[in-house]
């Protein structure tokens, strides 16, 4: 995410600000930008590298899985995320739940020569401290947060950042950040109603990490027509699959192949699985 440290800047925000204040100053006793931090470590200031720095906190295996859905009221501008926090390890998780609304395609002059900006932080949700959640091994839980759209800010181009960060502080500053994932505001209008809210949106990805092919199950009403859209960690489409559910249990097998057929390399993926009235998010990882 991206702030300015400038209250007097466009893209300032008090909780972010604050939120980096939980790390040591980077230079000096200072804090400046740009400046990079991944899981709380500092990265520098150097652009070049910062790609690297998050593909490889990517990569990192984790048993922590975030379902994110909710809904939105264009009318009042506000909304309740809804996040499923499901751990398959074997050591119960405690964290802090982060909810952050951001913003794309952000046009301002920058003193360093910058022009348009993307994953603007807006807001923390609903502080820099997030929400504690603690959950069992082998068990899931469910948070509910409340959010709110300032009218200066375009829904169309508005998302909720989750994140889950562990309350410890490694001897480096690391708070190892264990899950996360990203759903747009706009995708949340056509889910007000909760149609079938009873049913869940959790997906399990089996297995995870995934060799020769992945199976996406989930719970579904028989008849129900689905499509499941897998895509890189930069948005790049991979594959979509689409049906009808058999019901009570869906069941979606990927052979690993891409829209052109060819077999998709190692790395990390998100998917999007919609289904009447829900809509549920996800990354898992494919091994050699």
């Amino acid at each position: 995410m991206e702030w300015h440290l400038r209250s007097g800047y466009p893209l300032y925000s008090p909780e972010a600000s604050a939120k980096m204040r939980l790390y040591p100053p980077p230079q000096n006793g200072l804090y400046y930008t740009p400046w990079l931090w991944v899981d709380g470590r500092q990265r520098g200031s150097g652009y070049t590298s910062w790609a690297s720095h998050v593909q490889a906190a990517l990569a990192v295996p984790t048993d922590v899985d975030l379902v994110l859905g909710g809904w939105y009221n264009p009318q009042t501008r506000t909304g309740e995320a809804e996040i499923e926090v499901v751990n398959d390890g074997l050591q119960p998780l405690e964290a802090a739940c982060y909810v952050v609304v951001t913003e794309d395609s952000i046009y301002y002059s920058a003193p360093n020569g910058d022009e348009w900006h993307n994953h603007v932080c807006r807001d923390f949700v609903p502080d820099q401290y997030g929400t504690p959640v603690t959950v069992p091994a082998q068990a899931r839980e469910t948070l509910l947060v409340e959010y709110a759209l300032d009218p200066g800010w375009d829904e169309s181009r508005c998302n909720l950042v989750v994140f889950l960060q562990s309350h410890e502080v490694q001897p480096d500053s690391t708070r190892t950040t264990s899950q996360g994932g990203l759903v747009p505001v706009a995708e949340l209008v056509a889910v007000t109603e909760r149609l079938d809210s009873r049913l869940g949106t959790s997906v399990l990805v089996v297995p995870n990490p995934a060799t020769d092919r992945a199976e996406f199950r989930f719970a579904a009403r028989a008849g129900a027509r689905y499509e499941l859209a897998l895509f890189t960690v930069d948005g790049r489409s991979v594959a979509r699959l689409s049906g009808i559910t058999a019901g009570p249990a869906g069941s979606v097998i990927w052979n690993r192949k891409d829209a052109l057929a060819r077999r998709a390399s190692r790395g990390v993926y998100g998917y999007r699985l919609t289904l009447p009235g829900r809509t549920a998010t996800g990354r898992f990882v494919l091994a050699d």
